[in-house]
């Protein structure tokens, strides 16, 4: 417990220390260990902390999509913000209609507000990732398996059988595995 307890107290001291680095500060580069302490904090619940840290930020790069979109999450947390972590997404979503991230948590945020139609819209936005993700572990696969590395590779095969989406990769896959299996026989 002590051990576990020291090892907390030097992580508290850092964080605090990083809040003077990064408040005396007006230098971009620090934008990345801002979204960085950012994050953690979301992930520590400090949420007020993490929303300073990501508007700082903005301020510096108001389009940029990262830390708007946690600042969205953010925002999310309260009930009784929803419509602005929207506003958010809303925007990200009509910047870059391929932000699947951005499309899933813009349909949450509707979904809790009653806005069915919409969030059926965006879910099905955020699920149009599944062709790529077929598509690169076929691609993927096939690579490893060039490379002499069949096992890894016999795993990302699998996978697109699993994500069944596009019947043609799906083939692709069972006839790569096939011909897998028949050399690892011989």
């Amino acid at each position: 417990v002590r051990l576990i307890s020291s090892e907390s107290q030097s992580s508290r001291s850092l964080l605090n220390s990083s809040s003077s680095i990064f408040s005396n500060s007006s230098r971009s580069s620090w934008t990345e260990p801002r979204l960085l302490r950012g994050k953690i904090y979301f992930f520590t619940r400090k949420f007020g902390a993490a929303e300073q840290d990501l508007q700082k930020i903005l301020e510096e790069d108001s389009s940029h999509p990262y830390a708007k979109l946690w600042l969205a999450k953010v925002i999310a947390t309260d009930e009784k913000r929803l419509k602005e972590a929207a506003a958010l997404l809303t925007e990200l979503t009509d910047r870059n209609p391929d932000d699947v991230v951005a499309h899933y948590y813009l349909a949450r945020c509707l979904e809790q507000t009653g806005e069915y139609g919409r969030a059926i819209v965006h879910y099905q936005h955020a699920l149009g990732a599944e062709y790529h993700l077929s598509k690169a572990h076929l691609h993927l696969g096939t690579l490893l398996k060039a490379h002499k590395l069949e096992g890894r590779a016999a795993k990302h095969f699998r996978r697109v059988e699993q994500l069944s989406i596009n019947k043609e990769d799906a083939r692709k896959a069972r006839q790569l595995l096939a011909t897998e299996e028949a050399s690892s026989e011989k």
